[in-house]
């Protein structure tokens, strides 16, 4: 009893309501009892306890005076009073137990019975928290494994990605595959775009032409000196060093080539490499390469990305079942959490917490949220916003995905660069018109107008160019047009595309592929055969398209002349035409065009206001024969061979004695060469040696033996040694049309029939060519240098010429080197002149030969020849016994035949004439003046 009053007396004494919040805390903590909440709850806690106690304290009095009076008895009722107590109290309140029935409790379930009511209950109640966890472990166990039954059935009924699959959307691909791979293909489009740059392959030794070049003061050259002997040893030591010109070809050298000679591999063309560009086998190339890079590009950033939430990442999501644990978890501690702390993903969801947050989309626990993670669980979001979801992929923080980033940035670093190289190449250049064209140097243009001209390769030298002649209302321009396509008939109104190129002066066009010239089939010109009469009565009617006609050619024309002038008639022979029409060829025809031969032309009317005559302008291709018409053959006669350079290059045949040597010999012992086909065997010799024989073929010239041969060969291009005379006028017309191009290949050796046009001196190392042996209206003269004569060449003269076409520095004018030549035919007759022409006209006859009638005096032993019944006089030099100075002929006036002269005349200070070597005519040389036989 004593203790139970003392401890009543303590809960009496206990004025609570006395005592501070910090005391009654602390009292509560000192009983481990909550001390949250007001200072009314506190004392209402602490009062509670202290009931609580002191019923414990009754309690414990009672059980010990009566415990050892009935421990028998109690331990035959302690199964049943538990059993009892368990059922009619709740778990949680052992304060109203008795000791010993907390004991037996303790007992049943295996724990201590030792210590005060207190740590009894403390210790049952700790017991039962203890089962509770186990409880709802178990209970949780059961739930995960139910839950995973419930997976793997999904699973099995789910659909499985294959292995190409598994690999597309594996990590490894990703990180490792995909990068290599677009890696690979764009340095399979970097290294075409660096071929068609030209920096792999070295061109230094391969054949080009020459275009000039830029020296270190930035001047253009247009002469340069290479060497390539020990940079290109394969280039024959006679050809690997020199001196180059313009359009001429030479072993490529960087040091005169303003590209350093870059090359383009071409493995796929007919050659193996080409000057720097991208042709159709690069371009190819680079096109698929891009079509390659947007495979890969597409199954990275795509596909990719779609089987990942198709089929769901491997080893990187979480079940459902640890992000419901997860979630319940992230209850509580919400419970915990104030409301300041929301997140909205999405206007359309529900406010997360951080917590709720982290729990969502934290899958690796690492304590934060990447971009990645968040991408995962809004994938559907970000698919649908296409290319955003994808540069919202590559672009986030995470350190996984900046490689890919990186790759990503360089391929499209590259493909805008060569986006825009290709924009570049195919862009539509400005059309501009042709008086303009000067003002747009170095760049692309294109230009439409009408084609009046082309030429396949003016060098002669087997380039794959032509050029064409374009003109529109403002202007002409010529287009160079390399590894050219498809031609169009004269007249054709076109479009043409290419660089403007502009030097020493010129400016002219230059293009490069097939679809450099386009046309349509509108623009090609409606052409109708008319003959030469109609276009005679008015050829201003049929000048603003193209004509097709028929005729007859004034002169053959061999394969490869590259520009020809003659006449088309209406008969075969030339002095039978009622309508003749000049001609020009522009291009080789690629036959031989034979004299008197039907042909069919179209071409373009053009009238020549120099000329005053209109010329039909056509291409070697748009001369087209008509095989139904024999072609005439040229008789050669013996006694007028000075006629003989009238049937140059034309089919001729003649009769004469074979002889040794294959030469024929006619009556007058004159004698020309033969060249007979190959069945022309010894046998043929042994029969008709020493007999006449009628041989037909083609009048060519010999280099060798400069002269005349025949050439019966079917194809007189294959035989050596003889080559076809081209007339004057062809070779001033090609020089004319395009000097450039004939300049170009100035080791091209040319046979030309010209004549002089003054009479030059024994020795002289120049002379003047003419096309015409006499004066005319369209007379085209040019200058020559020559190996010099020992005799007069008179003016007038026929010459057949070797020579190749140079420039001279000193006068700034294109000049022909004569190599030799041969004086063809009987010199001109002399010019006749008078007394009363006076000095001027005398002028333009010095150092003819010339006649002139008067009577010989002397003066102070000079001779001089006077105007009869006048003081007028020129001085004489007779030759010596001249049959003038007779003095049978004292008093007589005859005429006189000799070189007229000029000289200085310093007594009167004055230009005198002499008439040197002179002698009165007497043709049939019997010593007798012709006036006077008569």
């Amino acid at each position: 009893m004593s203790q139970l009053d003392e401890k009543q007396s303590e809960v009496d004494s206990s004025d609570f309501s006395s005592m501070k919040v910090a005391e009654l805390r602390d009292l509560l903590k000192e009983k481990n009892l909550s001390t949250q909440g007001r200072k009314a709850d506190l004392i209402a806690r602490l009062e509670e306890s202290n009931k609580s106690n002191q019923s414990e304290t009754n309690s414990d009095i009672e059980d010990e005076n009566t415990d050892e009076n009935s421990s028998e008895q109690n331990k035959e009722k302690s199964p049943k009073i538990k059993e009892e107590k368990q059922e009619l109290l709740p778990h949680s309140d052992y304060s109203m137990l008795k000791v010993a029935e907390l004991k037996e409790l303790l007992t049943s379930k295996n724990l201590p019975t030792s210590g005060r009511k207190a740590d009894l209950i403390s210790r049952l109640r700790e017991s039962e928290q203890s089962s509770a966890k186990n409880e709802t472990i178990k209970d949780n166990e059961k739930t995960i494994i139910e839950e995973n039954e419930i997976v793997k059935k999904k699973e099995i009924t789910t659909e499985t990605p294959s292995p190409l699959q598994q690999f597309l959307m594996s990590k490894k691909a990703s990180n490792i595959y995909y990068p290599i791979f677009h890696f690979m293909i764009i340095g399979f489009i970097s290294l075409w775009v660096a071929n068609g740059l030209g920096l792999f392959v070295d061109g230094t030794g391969g054949s080009i032409v020459y275009e000039g070049h830029t020296d270190a003061n930035g001047n253009t050259v247009s002469l340069g000196n290479y060497s390539v002997c020990d940079t290109a040893p394969f280039v024959d030591s006679n050809e690997c060093q020199g001196t180059v010109q313009v359009g001429e070809k030479y072993p490529c050298d960087p040091s005169i080539d303003d590209s350093n000679c870059a090359n383009t591999l071409t493995p796929f063309l007919e050659h193996s490499s080409m000057p720097k560009g991208f042709y159709a086998d690069g371009i190819f190339m680079i096109t698929f390469g891009f079509i390659l890079l947007g495979c890969s590009l597409y199954l990275d950033y795509i596909h990719a990305p779609n089987l990942r939430m198709k089929f769901g990442k491997p080893g990187n999501k979480k079940s459902e079942i640890e992000v419901d644990e997860k979630a319940h978890v992230n209850e509580q501690k919400r419970n915990q959490n104030n409301f300041s702390d929301l997140v909205v993903l999405n206007p359309t969801d529900k406010p997360l917490s951080v917590s709720e947050t982290l729990g969502k989309y934290d899958e690796n626990d690492d304590g934060k949220m990447d971009h990645f993670e968040f991408i995962d669980h809004h994938s559907d979001e970000v698919e649908n916003k296409g290319l955003a979801g994808i540069f919202d992929r590559f672009l986030d923080d995470d350190p996984q995905m900046r490689g890919q980033r990186l790759w990503v940035m360089f391929s499209l670093s590259l493909i805008l660069v060569a986006a825009m190289n290709a924009y570049a190449m195919i862009r539509e250049p400005s059309t501009v018109s042709m008086g303009d064209i000067v003002e747009y140097n170095n760049e692309v243009v294109a230009v439409e107008g009408i084609i009046t001209s082309w030429v396949e390769d003016p060098y002669g030298s087997g380039d794959n160019r032509v050029d064409i002649i374009i003109e529109d209302q403002t202007g002409v321009v010529e287009l160079r047009w390399y590894r050219y396509g498809e031609i169009p008939p004269l007249g054709t109104y076109v479009r043409a595309i290419g660089d403007v190129i502009e030097y020493d002066g010129r400016i002219w066009l230059q293009a490069l592929g097939a679809g450099a010239v386009t046309w349509g089939e509108g623009d090609v010109p409606e052409i109708y055969p008319v003959t030469i009469s109609e276009v005679a009565r008015d050829p201003q009617n049929y000048s603003e398209g193209a004509l097709t006609l028929y005729g007859y050619l004034s002169k053959s024309i061999e394969p490869d002349a590259s520009f020809s002038a003659l006449y088309i008639g209406d008969h075969p022979n030339y002095a039978n035409s009622d309508h003749q029409l000049r001609m020009v060829i522009h291009s080789a025809p690629n036959q031989w065009l034979e004299s008197g031969q039907k042909v069919e032309v179209t071409g373009i009317l053009e009238y020549e206001p120099r000329e005053l005559r209109w010329t039909l302008h056509v291409q070697g291709p748009e001369v087209r024969t008509i095989g139904s018409h024999e072609v005439p053959v040229a008789l050669l006669d013996w006694s007028n061979k000075d006629t003989w350079s009238y049937s140059a290059n034309s089919l001729v045949e003649i009769s004469g004695t074979l002889i040794e040597g294959w030469s024929l010999v006619g009556s007058n012992q004159d004698s020309i060469c033969i060249i007979p086909e190959t069945e022309f065997n010894q046998t043929f010799i042994d029969q008709n040696l020493n007999q006449v024989i009628t041989f037909q073929g083609r009048l060519l010239w010999s280099i060798s033996q400069n002269e005349w041969c025949i050439d019966g060969s079917s194809d007189s291009r294959s035989t050596a040694g003889v080559v076809a005379v081209g007339d004057a006028v062809d070779l001033w017309g090609m020089i004319s049309a395009d000097h450039v191009s004939v300049l170009g290949d100035m080791e091209k050796t040319y046979t030309v029939m010209a004549y002089s046009k003054y009479s030059i001196a024994p020795f002289s190392t120049s002379i003047t060519l003419v096309d015409a042996p006499d004066y005319s209206q369209d007379w085209t003269s040019i200058s020559a240098s020559f190996p010099g004569s020992n005799s007069w060449i008179e003016s007038g003269q026929l010459l057949i010429l070797n020579l190749t076409v140079g420039w001279d520095d000193a006068n700034a004018r294109i000049n022909l080197n004569i190599l030799d030549f041969v004086i063809e035919g009987s010199a001109p007759e002399p010019e006749i002149i008078y007394w009363e022409d006076g000095a001027t006209s005398w002028s333009y006859e010095r150092n003819n030969i010339v006649q002139i009638s008067g009577e010989i005096i002397s003066e102070e032993g000079q001779y001089y020849l006077q105007r009869e019944g006048s003081e007028q006089k020129i001085r004489i030099t007779p030759v010596l016994d001249a049959i003038g100075l007779n003095e049978n002929y004292e008093n007589y006036t005859l005429t006189w035949q000799g070189r007229l002269s000029q000289y200085d005349d310093n007594q009167n200070m004055a230009q005198s004439f002499s008439l040197d070597a002179a002698d009165v005519v007497d043709a049939d040389g019997n010593g007798i003046p012709d006036e006077l036989e008569a």
